[in-house]
């Protein structure tokens, strides 16, 4: 079923990043015993899972029940499956996201590095023997193009009857689409 949308806003930000980055993949470099996340076409990138918990995250210091509105949530309370017939579940119990985020890529011409590390032994408290790796980052400086898109439905009045937090509408996303934007252009994305 798909859903009932006045619009949908569209996202777009160049980060650019402070320090190296890690995101690693399958595969492998010849180079590296870590090597770095690629799509298809060999790309480096972000994949949007590592990014929208990221978004998330932030967005929650700000005001926890619009992150719920936009992200979506599922009620704490809902009973395990099997445990309450459907009729007495109602499925307005929380919904799926309202916020996609697309896979970040990074300008193909990042510079890629080879960092090594060590294992560390923990009774020891030395470097353990024979285990150097290495692994792929990408350099600080790097351009990170960034998109997000975020659904806006139509207000159901169900929602309001109900008395529970009620998916994003017209009116929040006025407020708080611009409030996401501007906080990811001014603050950018810190992980770790």
């Amino acid at each position: 079923m798909a859903r009932n949308l006045t619009h949908v806003w569209l996202l777009q930000a160049r980060l650019r990043a402070l320090s190296p980055i890690h995101v690693g993949g399958m595969g492998g470099d010849a180079s590296a015993d870590l090597a770095l996340a690629r799509d298809g076409a060999g790309q480096v990138y972000i994949p949007s899972t590592a990014l929208v918990g990221v978004i998330r995250r932030d967005l929650e210091c700000l005001d926890t029940d619009a992150c719920d509105r936009l992200f979506g949530y599922q009620d704490s309370e809902l009973p395990s499956r099997g445990s309450a017939s459907p009729a007495s579940t109602p499925w307005t119990q929380g919904w799926a996201s309202y916020v996609r985020v697309k896979d970040a890529t990074i300008s193909s011409d990042a510079i890629l590095e080879i960092r090594d590390g060590i294992l560390m032994d923990r009774e020891s408290g030395s470097a353990a023997d024979d285990f150097l790796y290495s692994r792929q980052v990408v350099a600080a400086g790097a351009v990170i193009d960034l998109n997000i898109e975020v659904e806006v439905p139509v207000s159901c009045k169900r929602w309001k009857r109900a008395g529970r937090l009620s998916p994003p509408d017209a009116a929040l996303a006025e407020k708080e689409i611009p409030r996401l934007a501007s906080r990811l252009l001014r603050d950018g994305l810190t992980v770790g």
